[in-house]
This record gives C-alpha cells, structure tokens and sequence, in this order.
C-alpha cells in the first residue's frame, strides 16, 4: 500500500471534520441569538372601549401633559398619554366614525 502524501492527507482530514461537524451545524442554526420573550398573553393589556370625555375648559391636565389628539368631522378628542401607556389602544367613534387610536 502506497502512503498518502501529505496534501491528500490534509482533504481527508478537512472532509472528516466537516462530516464532523455537519450534526451540529443545523442545532446551531435554529438557537436565535436574540428570542423574543413573551411576558403577557395575549389581550393581556385591555383597550378602553368607552372612553369618557369632559369639555376642554374643564379638562384637569397640566400645561406640559402629552395627548394623542384626534379632529374627525370636525370633532376633537384628546387622549393623554398617562392613560395610552396603560391601556395601548382606545376604541372610540369620533366625528361618526369609529376609529382605534393606539399609542
């Protein structure tokens, strides 16, 4: 029997490893870096279905309170923040239309 030369040794011994490693390859590819963990369940977090609203002039936010402002047909809605970041989304019909305002 001939012996190998040493450049036929080293693609044996290349093709060996990947061989190797192929089994691993797919169980490394399917580990995420970066999962996505869910921390509530779904629908977890409850819209405010009937909002309820006073006028303008007596309205008791602070001059620098942040609202998600809305005009539809004319009529206005003011959502402030505080709540939005509570509750995420309102279902509210404004100026006729139904709409959902999310924060």
């Amino acid at each position: 029997m001939m012996p190998l030369s040493l450049s036929v040794r080293r693609s044996i011994f290349a093709m060996a490893s990947l061989s190797t490693a192929w089994p691993l390859a797919p169980a490394a590819a399917a580990q995420d870096p970066d999962p996505i963990i869910q921390l509530l369940d779904r629908d977890a977090i409850p819209a405010i279905r009937d909002p309820r609203f006073v006028p303008a002039a007596k309205a008791t936010l602070r001059p620098d309170e942040k609202v998600l402002g809305l005009v539809v047909g004319g009529e206005a809605r003011a959502y402030p923040l505080i709540d939005m970041d509570r509750h995420e989304i309102v279902d509210d019909v404004v100026g006729g239309t139904p709409v959902a305002a999310t924060w």
